[in-house]
């Protein structure tokens, strides 16, 4: 056998083995899961800032839909379940008691598109509402009333820290409400069961009266 011949045959083989190694860092874990490069924008991560897994519609086959704020006459697209019963509590407390939402002033899902969006990206899990926003432009302080922001607290109190407002925010944003606790979260599901119990009960869910709140609330 030549010598050309053999060496030919040692080249081959080692492309073979180096061929054989790459095959195995494709499926080995870890080797292939390294951040997701972003495409047209998109956000890579499945999760929004605040944990909850994002939906890529609303109104489809996901937990995000369609609910009316009662007694408004307006809708919003909010995550199904715990965090529907919290938020559709605030928002129907501000309705009535902060001031009335129209059709066009509240914003509940919509895409994130940038991965830099930071809380903005809960809306695409369904778990943010920005209401009135024209009214309450980011990064401004200073749009409420001595009462509507008292009301806000009573709202806020409701929810025991399991909605967040971005009016408390070092860079505010005064129309944006979140919520602020991991999917799963015990404190979510009692509040959530609180507000349920206010709803069932007479004279105790949101569209009580500001007199009557403190009476009828414990």
């Amino acid at each position: 056998m030549s010598v050309t011949i053999v060496g030919r045959r040692l080249v081959l083989k080692g492309l073979s083995v180096l061929a054989s190694v790459g095959a195995v860092a494709l499926i080995t874990p870890g080797a292939a899961s390294a951040t997701p490069v972003k495409k047209d924008g998109q956000i890579p991560s499945s999760r929004s800032a605040n944990g909850w897994p994002i939906e890529p519609e609303a109104n489809t086959k996901g937990t995000v839909w369609r609910r009316e704020i009662i007694g408004s006459g307006t809708f919003v697209d909010i995550k199904l379940g715990p965090v529907e019963v919290v938020m559709m509590h605030a928002l129907r407390r501000y309705h009535y008691e902060v001031a009335p939402i129209r059709s066009d002033e509240v914003i509940g899902f919509r895409h994130a598109v940038h991965a830099d969006a930071g809380y903005e990206t809960n809306h695409a899990s369904g778990t943010a509402v920005d209401v009135r926003p024209d009214f309450y432009p980011k990064g401004t302080q200073g749009g409420y009333s001595k009462n509507q922001m008292e009301t806000i607290r009573s709202i806020l109190d409701d929810c025991e820290g399991v909605i967040e407002w971005g009016g408390d925010w070092n860079d505010p944003d005064e129309a944006h409400f979140q919520i602020a606790v991991q999917p799963g979260s015990a404190e979510l599901h009692r509040v959530s069961e609180k507000i349920q119990g206010w709803k069932d009960a007479p004279s105790k869910g949101a569209g009580t009266p500001p007199w009557a709140q403190n009476q009828t609330r414990n």
